[in-house]
């Protein structure tokens, strides 16, 4: 891996440390700010807002302003804006304040992932995305119960090192990338902006065929992976199964990345994209549908063991083929209407989940999963069919 990818992951795994604004969010506002749980949701959901929409305008800022001016920018701004929450009292201040900090939080993250794009050779691709995504499930897991440490001695203190770890890589960032961000956005109008004539525009990406086949696909996939932490939990205690089981099932989950992502990646540098996309698909089915046979702990680890093998697969391989599909000027477009798919899955699995759970029962949702994995894997071997891989770069007009 070249130097230069070590300091963006290190940065990375530091953002994602100084990130638990939103984890802690409703507990803070309900402890401390005496707010009521209906407005806590409210702003819950104003923070994922933020989020989505940071996405998108990360992105555009990524390909039209450059890497280095949009990440330090959105890194300083998050920071101020976090300031500016935890000193925040009154209705509006909060609102504006959380919805601020959820959309500089992800700004932040496409100029990163269009610069590890810039660098890496596509062969070395799906293991740099992979070496990010073990880095990222490390620091997240590291980072709530070290906050949740730190709110014992009062929330002002996860607001005050989420700020310092911000700026430290606010600062590391804007002096390393003044020789790795060599990338320079191609003049167009703002016509061009707005119309996407010229394919230098949002419009250019959501025109590419090839590239929101993928992006539904891992739509798809991320709303599967969500029934992990919002469905399972209800259908084991409906099994009698009490939460520290729960707990003890899921916690397969984040060992397994953490032990597997890294060897993993090495067998990803060599073997078929889209076989490797069509595999993590099939697997991430086959856990969740075996889930409706399940009757002891040890069998729903085992299922949880198997989708995990899917997501470690299917993560890592479908940034870095974001990332091949996407062209040099609008590496940031692409990352950013990635992210927004999946802040979309994080909405809408744990939705669509719980409808089905409640209305048709555990053994239609399990079945479900199962069966749109299917289709997904088929539609993964589709794309790899070179006939549909001439989709690949050539948008609608």
């Amino acid at each position: 891996m070249p130097s230069e990818f070590w300091w963006l992951w290190t940065c990375s795994l530091m953002i994602c440390l100084g990130s638990n604004i939103g984890s802690f969010l409703a507990l803070y506002l309900t402890v401390v700010q005496n707010r009521s749980a209906v407005y806590a949701g409210l702003m819950v959901s104003l923070f994922g807002l933020g989020k989505s929409a940071g996405s998108i305008v990360g992105g555009i800022c990524t390909d039209r302003v450059g890497r280095r001016a949009t990440v330090t920018f959105a890194l300083t701004s998050n920071a101020i804006s976090t300031a500016a929450l935890a000193i925040a009292n009154d209705t509006w201040p909060i609102a504006l304040s959380t919805f601020l900090v959820g959309m500089t939080g992800t700004a932040a993250g496409p100029p990163i992932m269009a610069l590890i794009g810039d660098i890496t050779s596509p062969e070395l691709r799906s293991r740099a995305y992979s070496l990010l995504y073990w880095g990222w499930n490390m620091a997240l897991g590291i980072a709530a119960p070290s906050a949740g440490l730190l709110a014992t001695s009062g929330y002002g203190w996860i607001f005050f090192c989420d700020i310092a770890i911000t700026l430290t890589c606010m600062a590391v960032l804007a002096i390393r990338l003044k020789s790795m961000d060599t990338y320079r956005a191609p003049h167009s109008d703002s016509r061009d902006q707005v119309t996407g004539k010229g394919g230098d525009s949002l419009a250019s990406a959501v025109r590419n065929r090839r590239f929101i086949s993928v992006l539904i696909l891992a739509l798809v996939l991320n709303m599967l992976l969500q029934q992990g932490w919002s469905t399972l939990p209800i259908h084991m205690e409906h099994q009698n199964f009490d939460a520290s089981e729960y707990g003890i099932a899921i916690a397969v989950n984040g060992i397994s990345i953490f032990l597997l992502q890294i060897p993993v990646s090495r067998w990803l540098e060599q073997a078929n994209r889209a076989t490797v996309l069509s595999i993590g698909m099939m697997l991430s089915g086959a856990g969740f549908g075996l889930t409706a046979y399940s009757d002891s702990l040890i069998f729903y680890a085992i299922t949880v063991l198997i989708w995990s093998m899917g997501e470690i697969l299917y993560a890592p391989a479908a940034l870095a083929e974001v990332a091949d599909l996407s062209p040099e000027h609008s590496h940031g477009r692409y990352q950013g209407l990635y992210t927004l798919s999946s802040s979309a899955a994080v909405f809408l699995g744990p939705l669509i989940g719980g409808v089905v759970l409640e209305n048709y029962g555990s053994g239609a949702l399990w079945g479900a999963c199962a069966a749109i994995a299917l289709l997904g894997t088929a539609g993964h071997r589709a794309l790899k069919n070179p006939q549909t891989a001439a989709l690949s770069s050539d948008p609608l007009a």
